[in-house]
């Protein structure tokens, strides 16, 4: 705590400066939004540290905070109010914002020189001193700028990094910040090694995602070969111009070992025996380990040893886990925060894509994409588009074979494959689509 509170406070000393240079709206949209991951009571904490440290005099009312009055030059008073606002017991907003006392019509602030007033009866939460009017002058930028690079250095980094992609300047460099756990580290040489044409066709409308580093839910069905023929085209096109690129699937986090070491293997018929054997995610009944999920793993191997900057994270728990939409979510988090300058790609059932509660839905039965907005993490969830088909289905380890597959139909010569993406989401929280061709089923792969 006393670390965070030193380095907010050396941020604090010279966020006017960096404040210009965050120089987009959504940049500043980004940092008046930012969700921490990080109790209320600890942000309360060091945010009122850092302003005694500052030399103001805090009180704190639940959970905000107010400054004495400091006089200005032009014999106003000032001071900060923050309010700290609790998404969960785990996850909070902040609220910063400059306050002005000063007397209206009398040219100037009436009791603007006393610097001996009274904190407990004036400071910013409460009724300014006699003669004067409290002038809200908006969020200051400067100081949650300065809150965000001591308390979330990476999603700071990102926002900077994100600046600099759009040529609009940032502060703390553009260096992509390295995959996460488990995805791997490229080989030298990056995109070079690969064209765009060994990706298969082109998806259009997916560089918008990837320039964005945009964290993208895919609502899939599993058991099919067309899904992760998808996935496959959209991980190599996003990471050829050397966009960093993570796949997150759902086979189990407990695989996770399995799946790195035979990223790292060369693919032969022992490799491939000896993964099918070890991941649980391969098990009979699982339709989540396809062969079309293997073919998928193969190829985002082979372009991995081409030198593309590709990763793949196991996200999964197992169907007994208590409150397994949020746990999956919360191991989806994980790596996100951890990695904000990839493009993230998980595929998900089209139930768990969701951002946004139906009418009547209780948090307690919330999809894991809701979770994923909550938390401030922005999720493009984006819906399958069909002709129909057939996917692999099991009621039981012994009862699987080829089920019939509904989703909504490409439009009018939408091309297969494609991506759109809209300008706002839809009453299920979905934000686009993504259309692929008929679904073909795929079973388990044999040994």
């Amino acid at each position: 705590m006393k670390r965070l509170a030193w380095l907010l406070s050396v941020a604090l000393l010279t966020c006017c400066a960096t404040a210009s240079k965050i120089g987009t709206a959504e940049s500043t949209e980004a940092v008046e939004n930012h969700v921490y991951a990080l109790p209320a009571d600890t942000v309360l904490t060091t945010t009122e540290n850092v302003l005694v440290k500052n030399g103001f005099r805090v009180d704190r009312q639940g959970n905000q905070l107010g400054t004495d009055w400091r006089p200005e030059a032009s014999g106003s008073l000032a001071g900060y109010r923050v309010v700290v606002d609790p998404i969960d017991a785990d996850h909070c907003t902040v609220h910063v914002e400059m306050v002005a006392a000063t007397g209206l019509g009398s040219g100037g602030g009436g009791r603007g020189g006393d610097s001996a007033l009274d904190p407990e009866l004036y400071n910013t939460l409460n009724e300014p001193p006699p003669g004067l009017v409290a002038m809200p002058r908006g969020r200051d930028d400067a100081f949650e700028w300065a809150l965000l690079r001591a308390l979330d250095p990476k999603a700071a980094k990102a926002i900077a990094a994100g600046e600099q992609r759009e040529g609009t300047g940032g502060t703390d460099g553009g260096t992509p910040t390295p995959l996460a756990s488990g995805a791997g580290t490229p080989l030298p040489g990056a995109a070079a090694a690969t064209s765009a044409s060994s990706c298969g066709p082109a998806v259009p409308g997916a560089d918008a995602l990837s320039n964005g580093r945009r964290l993208v839910l895919l609502a899939a069905v599993p058991g099919t070969k067309e899904i992760p023929a998808f996935v496959a085209q959209l991980a190599c096109q996003a990471a050829t111009p050397g966009v960093p690129t993570v796949v997150a699937l759902p086979l189990l986090r407990a695989d996770q070992d399995w799946v790195d070491t035979y990223l790292s293997s060369a693919g032969k018929p022992a490799d491939r025996t000896a993964f099918l054997h070890g991941a649980r995610s391969f098990a009979p009944g699982s339709t989540a380990g396809s062969t079309a999920v293997l073919d998928l793993l193969d190829k985002l191997r082979t372009l991995r040893d081409a030198g593309l900057p590709l990763g793949v994270v196991a996200f999964d728990e197992p169907a007994t886990t208590p409150s397994r939409e949020k746990a999956r979510a919360s191991g989806i988090e994980q790596l996100r925060r951890a990695d904000l300058e990839s493009l993230f790609v998980v595929v998900v059932g089209q139930e768990s894509a969701r951002t946004k509660l139906r009418p009547g839905e209780a948090p307690d039965q919330a999809p894991l994409g809701w979770y994923l907005a909550r938390w401030g993490l922005a999720p493009v969830a984006l819906a399958l588009h069909t002709p129909g088909g057939q996917h692999w289905a099991c009621g039981s380890a012994t009862q699987c074979g080829p089920a019939p597959v509904t989703a909504p139909a490409p439009g009018p010569g939408q091309p297969i494959p494609s991506l759109v993406v809209s300008s706002s989401p839809d009453a299920e929280g979905f934000q686009g689509s993504y259309a692929v061709g008929p679904l073909t089923a795929s079973p388990p792969p044999t040994l």
